[in-house]
């Protein structure tokens, strides 16, 4: 497969704000083969309060409970709990 022709090339490296001054957040985005292994993008908003509001309204809110499932089977030993609290 030819340099940026993999999956992972159609999603934009960058979606910022054209002005302002806002929280952006760095995510590294894996999933494809070879040289295309990951892409790391940047995402930046002056909508977002906080650096979460932006990686929600991208890419969606966490299934905590999913979370916690995977948790749970690595540290069996722990106990686990979790709130949506909005504060």
């Amino acid at each position: 497969m030819a340099a940026g022709a993999g999956p992972l090339s159609s999603v934009p490296e960058v979606e910022i704000d054209p002005e302002g001054t806002f929280k952006y957040i760095l995510v590294r985005v894996e999933g494809g083969s070879g040289a295309e292994g990951h892409r790391d993008i940047v995402r930046g908003t002056a909508a977002a309060e906080f650096h979460n509001h932006i990686f929600e309204k991208g890419y969606g809110k966490a299934d905590h409970s999913v979370t916690v499932e995977i948790l749970k089977r690595t540290y069996k030993d722990y106990g686990f709990s979790w709130s949506d609290d909005k504060k």
